[in-house]
C-alpha cells in the first residue's frame, strides 16, 4: 500500500490538468497513488485525465459540496497522508509532494499543511500582490502571531494542502458549508489542539483573473461563509472597520506595487476590484448575520 493518496479535485481544466498531472507523475517522491474526482466536465478534461494512471470518480456538477467532496476523497483511500491538490494548481518543482509530506511527518502536532501559491504569468498586478501577501517565500508559521484578525489567524488554503488521516478521522470536513470550507475546517483542527503548518518550499502555480462581477460574487460568499464560522466581532464588522478601512489600505498597497513595478495603467483596476471584494464580502456577511438571527 502507497503511504499517501493525492486526491486531485476537477472540473473544465482541459488547459493546465495535463500540466499538473505530468508535474505529479514526475516527482521525487513515489509512494502516492492519484484519485481525481472529476465533477461534470465536459471540455476534454477527463480524455487527459484518462492518460495517466489515476483512479477516477465522477459526480454530477450539482452534487459538488466542497466538504463532501473532501471527505469522498479520504473515504476513497486508506493512507496515512492525504494530499490535496486542484487541476489547476500545478506543482512548481519535483520536490513539492516530498515537501507537503515531510512536512507532515516531522510533527506529530501538526494535524494539516498548506502549501505556497504562486500567480500564472498572466495574472493581474491585483492578484499578484494578493498571492505574495497570502503565500510569502520564507515565512513559516506567522498566522499564530495574527489573533487580532481571526480570518487570517484560520487561514488555510485546501487548493494545495495535505492532511493525517488520524486527524480527519477526528475532525472531518463539514457538508454544510459551500465556501470558505477550509477555513472553517483549519479553525476546528486548531481548536483541538492540532497546528496547521505552512510549507513555502513546496510551491505551486494558480491563479484567477476574477472579472468585477466574478470578485464580487466570490467575496459575498465568503463574508457570508465568515458569518457561519466566526462569532460576530461588534465594531470590527461595522463598515467602517470591515469594508472601507481595508479598501483603502489594499488601494494604497496596490499603488506602491504597482509604482516598483512599473505598472502604472494596471492601477486603474484596483479601484473596482478592490471595491467588489470588501464591499462584496461586507454585505455577505451582514447577509450571513440576518439570516441567522432569522434560523435562531
Amino acid at each position: 500500500m502507497a503511504e499517501t493518496t493525492v486526491v486531485m479535485r476537477s472540473k473544465d481544466d482541459k488547459e493546465v490538468i495535463g500540466e499538473t498531472l505530468t508535474s505529479i507523475f514526475d516527482q521525487t517522491y513515489l509512494d502516492f497513488e492519484l484519485v481525481n474526482i472529476d465533477s461534470g466536465s465536459t471540455d476534454g478534461t477527463m480524455d487527459i485525465i484518462k492518460k495517466f494512471k489515476t483512479r477516477v470518480i465522477q459526480i454530477k456538477p450539482e452534487e459538488y459540496i466542497p466538504g463532501y467532496v473532501l471527505n469522498m476523497g479520504m473515504e476513497n483511500s486508506s493512507t496515512p497522508y492525504v494530499v490535496f491538490v486542484n487541476s489547476d494548481c500545478t506543482p512548481m518543482h519535483r520536490e513539492w509532494l516530498e515537501n507537503m509530506v515531510q512536512a507532515l511527518k516531522s510533527d506529530e502536532k501538526v494535524g494539516a499543511v498548506y502549501g505556497r501559491q504562486i500567480p500564472r504569468p498572466d495574472a493581474w498586478p491585483i492578484y499578484r500582490r494578493d498571492y505574495d501577501y497570502a503565500f510569502p517565500p520564507d515565512a513559516p508559521d506567522t498566522r499564530e502571531a495574527l489573533l487580532g484578525n481571526e480570518s487570517w489567524y484560520n487561514f488555510f488554503s485546501m487548493a494545495s494542502s495535505g492532511v493525517k488521516r488520524s486527524v480527519w478521522k477526528e475532525i472531518p470536513f463539514s457538508p454544510h458549508i459551500q465556501y470558505s470550507e477550509d477555513i472553517e475546517w483549519a479553525k476546528r483542527v486548531r481548536e483541538a489542539g492540532h497546528r496547521v503548518a505552512y510549507v513555502p518550499t513546496a510551491v505551486v502555480a494558480h491563479s484567477h483573473n476574477y472579472t468585477y462581477q466574478q470578485c464580487y460574487k466570490r467575496f459575498f460568499e465568503e463574508g457570508r461563509a465568515d458569518a457561519q464560522i466566526f462569532e460576530s466581532s461588534g465594531w470590527r464588522e461595522s463598515w467602517l472597520f470591515y469594508s472601507f478601512l481595508p479598501y483603502c489600505s489594499s488601494l494604497a498597497r496596490d499603488v506602491l506595487y504597482c509604482l516598483k513595478r512599473g505598472e502604472i495603467s494596471e492601477m486603474c483596476y484596483s479601484f473596482s476590484l478592490r471595491w467588489a471584494q470588501k464591499q462584496g464580502r461586507y454585505v455577505g456577511l451582514k447577509t450571513g448575520r440576518k439570516s441567522s438571527k432569522i434560523s435562531d
